[in-house]
């Protein structure tokens, strides 16, 4: 495997770095030690711990994403067309 599909992996689990990162700080690690640890930058560390204290959360904020293409009157009559089919 490429070194960048383990990093693919790696970044999946993107909770559990941050609860990690955090928890090496409080052990006692400096940020710059945790960001080469994690492969980013010190603002990176410095946001997950200042997110952590002040919202004792680790996820990410929801997003809106892309509004829908289709009226939901278009929607209604898909269904009924599948239903019938």
């Amino acid at each position: 495997m490429k070194k960048d599909g383990l990093m693919d992996i790696y970044k999946k689990g993107k909770e559990s770095r941050r609860a990690h990162a955090i928890l090496l700080f409080e052990k006692g690690y400096k940020i710059s030690e945790i960001a080469k640890l994690f492969f980013v930058d010190e603002d990176t560390i410095r946001n997950w711990i200042k997110k952590w204290y002040g919202e004792q959360n680790v996820f990410d904020r929801k997003r809106p994403g892309t509004p829908k293409k289709i009226t939901p009157e278009i929607e209604q009559r898909i269904c009924q067309i599948v239903d019938e089919n």
